[in-house]
This record gives C-alpha cells, structure tokens and sequence, in this order.
C-alpha cells in the first residue's frame, strides 16, 4: 500500500498544474513568446505582460495601450539561427546525420496603436508568433520518414483599450492566426 503525505501530494499537484499551465511547453520551440521589438527581446518577452511603453503593447498587453500619450507605430524584425542536430548513430537506415537542418527565419512584425480619445486607444498588430523548418537534405539517415518540414504562422491582432481612472486600465484583442 502507498501512502502520500500532504507536501508530496501538494508538490506533485503544483508540478503538473506548471506542466499544464504552460501551453508554449508543448510547442517544440515553435512558440516565440517574444515580438522583434527592443522592449520584448531585450528582456527575452518577460516585460511583454507590464508593457505599458510601446505600440507593441498592442499584442502583449493591450490594457497597456493606455499608458501611451499619442498614437504610436513600431516595427520589428528579429531573425532565428536554429542548431537542429540529429545523431545517426541510433538508426540503421544508412545515411548521413543532416548536418545542422534548422532553417535560417526572419520574422517581421508591425504594431500601431491609435489614441482615439484620452481614455480609448485601438491597437493592430502583424506578427508571425510561431514557425520552424527543418532541412536534413536527400542523404539524411531519417529520409524514408522526414526530409525536410516547416511550419509557420501569421497572426493578425486588433486590440482596444479602455482606461478607467489613472491607475487601472482594461484591454482585449483577438488573434487570427
């Protein structure tokens, strides 16, 4: 018979409300929680939720679009140089390895946010949230299953804002990915 006490149950119900909770965990890598602007790749995407500065708070964080004083445009680009290596000594299928398949991506992205009145602001956002590919070439010890794969998205995102007194703001948008 098994017996659990209480911090053993409460840290494995912590351990899989984390694995849960967190949706880009299950993506691969094919996730990019950051917008090629300075704001979110210079603090890797963690200012992204506070973001209260830019026009890009028009995707990360659309309460945010309040903290603007005009109307705001930036664009953005960031580029991923993915390291994608596949050991060929685990398969019997003759072939080479594929050397580094991850494909080169450059990711643009276009936010504006328009100061409608003083408490109403409207956001549009362009960006490509997620994406990947993978080339091992025509010799790959893999090529009767995988050769070559990418997979890539666009979302388009209108927003708005409403602020309700100087310190609380609400804000949605919607994403067509």
């Amino acid at each position: 018979m098994c017996s659990y006490n209480k911090v053993q149950i409460g840290a494995g119900l912590a351990l899989l409300t984390g694995l849960l909770a967190h949706g880009s965990l299950f993506a691969a890598g094919f996730y990019l929680s950051e917008v090629g602007t300075p704001h979110s790749l210079g603090t890797a995407g963690v200012a992204n939720p506070t973001n209260v500065i830019g026009a890009d708070s028009s995707w990360t964080n659309p309460a945010g679009m309040t903290g603007l004083n005009s109307s705001q445009m930036v664009a953005g680009m960031q580029v991923i140089l993915p390291e994608v290596k596949f050991d060929s000594r685990v398969a019997e299928g003759g072939g080479h390895d594929g050397g580094n398949a991850g494909e080169i991506a450059v990711i643009p992205s276009i936010f504006y946010v328009n100061k409608f009145s003083d408490k109403v602001r409207l956001g549009f956002s362009v960006t490509a949230p997620l994406g990947g590919g993978v080339d091992y070439g025509e010799n790959f010890v893999g090529r009767y299953t995988a050769q070559k794969a990418t997979l890539a998205g666009l979302a388009v995102s209108p927003s708005l804002a409403y602020k309700l007194n100087d310190k609380f703001s609400i804000g949605a948008g919607v994403s067509f990915v």
